[in-house]
């Protein structure tokens, strides 16, 4: 590999061999003289965007209609220094690594062409590099199945334009055409030159030569099989891969495993991991045998892992938190403190036809269902996440959070709340009758033990939905004590309960 050095400044270029021209420059701040215009440049077909933007390092790509000498000008945003240009080769494809950046920090730049330096994209755009490892906060946007090339999409990729995350992640399906450039930069050109884009392999991007297009640390697999990770701030991303060949083998598993463990000796404290293929969903998928739902959920469990977050039905969904396939802690909702099992997301709103309900698909750790086109945004600090799922009108649709280092609230029960909605009304004697007579269950052990309870005689009978209706309408006695404050169930399994608070 030849180098060369000038003003601090050490550029290296690979073999032409390779395919490419990847120019690797180790941006210590240095000055180097402006370039010129010139004549006959050839014209950008696509990008400029990011890829691989981690603590100090990111990789910008962008392609031409023809081969010819490209190059690329830098500075940090906010600061008065000299730019610095950068060679990316002359073939088509350019691609210019950028290392030794500081982090959390803005730089400013612009791709040029040609032998003097035209501007090859007359804007010039804008990165942050990401917070040390361990700290800060940042945002993410998450779209999938968004490769419809059509009004849908297009709104969906405006609203990530105006939401700026640093961060756009991926889940799959990034193109329905058959043209890469129709159904994904085009529609989100503006939002890939200053967001880096995170992607996992989509049933209907499996045979895409993903390796010539996306370039993400940390890649693993061989042959089609797309999965890596990476550090960014306080959170760690894990990329799977839920097409069959992927998934054969173990080899994946076995990743997971040691780059989590990894990780967690590393201490980040965000667990984050993104596919294709949804573990749970409801949807049009659901009534399907899936194999991610053999594979994903176990390693959720045994890794612990916070979020997994995937496309495939065209849809959004949310799953309370979920372990051994048993719903946790759903009383929390929707401010989870250290909840005991992971949230499944299903985001596959992001352009494509939408998909519906399935009636016949399992329900039970289903907090919420919506038929619309979106996009996720989450909000990570180092101690709290928050995720939003946003309609291309910037309605938010659905908002949860989960904190960190805080003790976990106590587990309280309000008696006659037969429905676990957090007030009495006439839904609650509505529910013991319905469990009485049409076999409702109630859910756990406390509901069935204190809330349905209403006078307090150790079993549910009708008289304790009489008892509460005469309560709520003939101002009769109240529940039995220690009504109206709330009762702690003691060592009662709360799984499965869906207690959202008290009302005294």
């Amino acid at each position: 590999m030849a180098g060369s050095s000038h003003s601090g400044l050490t550029r290296s270029v690979l073999p032409a061999s390779a395919g490419r021209a990847l120019a690797i420059a180790y941006a210590a701040l240095a000055v180097t003289v402006p370039l010129a215009g010139g004549e006959g440049a050839p014209e950008l077909r696509r990008g400029p965007y990011l890829q691989a933007l981690l603590e100090r390092r990111v990789e910008i790509v962008w392609l031409n209609d023809a081969a010819g000498p490209g190059s690329l000008r830098l500075f940090r945003a906010l600061h008065g220094d000299a730019p610095i240009t950068f060679d990316a080769g002359e073939d088509k494809l350019h691609r210019v690594r950028l290392e030794g950046l500081l982090p959390e920090t803005d730089y400013r730049y612009q791709i040029l062409s040609g032998a003097n330096g035209d501007p090859l994209d007359p804007v010039e755009r804008v990165f942050r590099t990401a917070p040390p490892v361990g700290s800060g906060r940042f945002t993410v946007a998450v779209a999938g199945d968004s490769g419809s090339a059509d009004v849908n999409e297009y709104a969906v990729a405006g609203l990530l334009q105006e939401l700026r995350p640093n961060l756009f992640i991926h889940t799959g399906d990034w193109d329905y055409t058959g043209d890469l450039d129709m159904g994904l930069f085009e529609p989100f050109r503006e939002v890939l030159a200053t967001s880096c884009l995170y992607p996992c392999r989509g049933n209907h991007d499996f045979r895409l030569p993903w390796r010539d297009f996306f370039f993400p640390p940390n890649a693993r697999g061989e042959g089609s099989g797309m999965f890596y990770s990476f550090d960014y701030g306080p959170a760690h991303f894990i990329s799977f891969d839920t097409n069959g060949d992927a998934l054969a083998g173990g080899a994946q598993s076995k990743f997971v495993r040691e780059d989590v463990a990894a990780a967690r000796a590393a201490g980040q404290k965000w667990m984050i991991l993104f596919c294709h293929e949804p573990p749970y969903t409801v949807g049009g998928y659901g009534p399907f045998d899936r194999a991610a739902l053999e594979v994903i959920p176990p390693l959720a469990d045994e890794l612990e892992l916070d979020l997994v977050i995937s496309g495939h039905d065209h849809n959004y969904q949310r799953m309370l938190p979920t372990r051994a396939g048993v719903v946790r802690d759903a009383w929390h909702e929707p401010a989870y403190v250290a909840p005991r099992g992971t949230i499944y997301l299903v985001s596959g709103g992001g352009g494509q036809i939408l998909y519906g309900e399935t009636a016949k698909s399992d329900h039970s750790n289903l907090r919420l269902f919506l038929r619309e086109f979106h996009a996720l945004e989450l909000d990570v600090s180092e101690d709290r996440l928050t995720s939003r799922a946003i309609s291309p009108s910037k309605t938010v649709l659905d908002e949860f959070s989960i904190t960190k280092g805080e003790p976990r609230p106590e587990f309280r029960v309000l008696r006659g709340d037969a429905n676990t909605d957090g007030t009495l009304d006439l839904a609650d004697p509505v529910r013991i009758l319905d469990h009485l007579f049409l076999g409702r269950p109630l859910g756990c052990e406390a509901l069935v033990n204190i809330a349905a309870d209403v006078n307090d005689s150790g079993s549910v009978q009708i008289d304790d939905g009489i008892a509460l209706l005469n309560f709520l309408f003939l101002g009769g006695p109240p529940p039995a004590a220690p009504f109206p404050d709330c009762t702690e169930p003691g060592a009662v399994d709360d799984t499965g309960c869906r207690q959202s608070g008290c009302t005294r």
